[in-house]
């Protein structure tokens, strides 16, 4: 039975060191991934300050395909687009912040939420969309002053919003009555 035992432990050792060894790579892969992404992500900034816009729009591209969740290198690219005149592009990354923070919403991470709002914002301030999502955030959090200075905005910006506003947060305030019960 001794002998039993001591070959189980060796066994077992094996199989956690060969482990370690299969797994090393991987993490080396990642941390490799996300250092390339950073290093292009600061070329990027670079050409950027250069006045080089689009071979900083490249350099976040590329950033961003080795770190899709690099949230940074989508911003710059999108201020890179913008200071190139091209703001069909950059618009399309102020969706996306808008696209990602509505599933943020969704999946009650509110800080991120609200992070990708302010983003989309930044970049499209003209957005009624997004006034109207970062409004519904704010009543989420109990905060009516700053809830209701987006919806104005939001109102202002697209005033044919104005009644689906409306329902959406009666929905909210019978939904959030309903928790509260």
């Amino acid at each position: 039975m001794f002998g039993n035992h001591r070959l189980l432990k060796v066994a077992w050792l094996r199989f956690v060191l060969a482990g370690i060894l299969f797994a090393t790579p991987a993490v080396k892969a990642q941390s490799s991934r996300e250092k390339s992404a950073a290093s292009y992500f600061a070329r990027g900034i670079e050409w950027q300050a250069r006045g080089e816009f689009d071979r900083a729009i490249a350099d976040f591209g590329i950033a961003i395909a080795f770190d899709p969740h690099f949230a940074r290198a989508y911003y710059m690219r999108a201020r890179a687009h913008l200071s190139n005149g091209d703001v069909k592009a950059a618009l399309v990354n102020a969706e996306g912040y808008n696209n990602r923070a509505n599933a943020c919403y969704a999946k009650g991470d509110y800080e991120g939420a609200m992070a990708d709002y302010n983003r989309a914002l930044a970049l499209n301030p003209r957005s009624a969309d997004v006034y109207a999502h970062r409004g519904m955030l704010w009543l989420r959090l109990g905060r009516p002053a700053e809830a209701e200075a987006d919806f104005e905005q939001c109102v202002a910006l697209n005033p044919d919003m104005n009644s689906s506003l409306e329902q959406r947060i009666n929905q909210l305030q019978a939904q959030f009555l309903i928790q509260t019960s």
